[in-house]
């Protein structure tokens, strides 16, 4: 554990797409390298073609149980601009 969280491993899928461009997903996380080595391992055996499986480590970054992240502050929406009312003129009898 470090000082800003705890260190995890996540198992990510990397997508070749058709149009050249790729999809990048986070398949899971684990808590040990070693069983996120395995799970690329078992993974890349069954991959299709085109499709490969890679873990790195990073920080999973908890907070205490009950704390409440604020929400960012409300802004109300512009309002539009209002025409002036054209009043209907009586008519004099």
């Amino acid at each position: 554990m470090t000082a800003s969280g705890l260190v995890v491993y996540v198992v990510v899928r990397v997508e070749s797409m058709s149009s050249g461009s790729e999809s990048v997903t986070v398949r899971g996380v684990l808590r040990t390298a070693e069983d996120a080595e395995a799970e690329v391992r078992r993974l890349n055996r069954s991959a299709p073609s085109g499709t490969s499986y890679f873990w790195q480590a990073t920080t999973y970054l908890a907070r205490p149980a009950g704390e409440v992240v604020p929400a960012p502050p409300r802004t109300k929406p512009a309002k539009a601009a209002r025409r002036p009312v054209a009043r209907a003129k009586r008519r004099v009898r």
